[in-house]
């Protein structure tokens, strides 16, 4: 399953969805038995207007009775949001998880990779909110054995969120500009994963 969306290059205000390469609604299923799924989503918007959204992937679970799903039982997940943009707004993000519903990103032996890419000092290349699961398919994603990666030079979630990444196989969370600090615990770095993120998120 390939999925590639590109947003047009207009101002919109904070309300729209104009500016978002893919949008994925509550209850939306991309589902495969063993291939790969491939999502690339990307926002173009050039300008510098304060007002304007931007998300590469926007995945809008605003209810968790309908969850979004993507899921293969052993094929590789792969999913790409980038904006281009010299707006400094926190709000624009490469991928983003709204609302607090529900998202699992599931499969059982292949490997999950998310990469979210902003050109900008201020946006997060990955935003988490709502329940996240990203693993195995099952009812126990840590049943699973593929290796999950994050690749971004920002990552945040919600104060609400209840995000897990869980899987006996390898994790890796990896800056996406060569030479870009990273911040483990309370170390800082543009990079920053907080110790919460291993007592809490990163589940073996």
């Amino acid at each position: 399953v390939d999925i590639a969306g590109v947003s047009g290059n207009a101002d919109q205000n904070l309300t729209s969805n104009t500016n978002v390469g893919i949008y994925i609604n509550r209850g939306g299923t991309i589902q495969t038995t063993s291939g790969t799924i491939s999502i690339d989503g990307r926002s173009t918007f050039s300008g510098a207007s304060g007002s304007t959204l931007m998300r590469g992937i926007y995945y809008d679970a605003s209810n968790a009775s309908t969850p979004i799903t993507i899921a293969t039982d052993s094929g590789d997940i792969s999913l790409y949001g980038e904006i281009n943009t010299v707006t400094t707004q926190s709000s624009n993000r490469g991928q983003y998880v709204g609302r607090t519903g529900s998202l699992g990103i599931l499969s059982n032996t292949g490997h999950i990779g998310l990469t979210g890419v902003v050109n900008n000092s201020t946006s997060n290349g990955l935003y988490f909110a709502g329940i996240v699961t990203v693993g195995g398919a099952s009812a126990n994603p840590a049943n699973a054995s593929g290796n999950i990666t994050l690749t971004t030079d920002r990552l945040a979630r919600s104060s609400s969120a209840t995000d897990r990444f869980a899987s006996s196989g390898i994790l890796t969370v990896r800056p996406h500009t060569a030479g870009s600090t990273v911040g483990v615990g309370t170390g800082t770095g543009t990079l920053s994963v907080g110790s919460g993120f291993f007592s809490t998120n990163f589940v073996n």
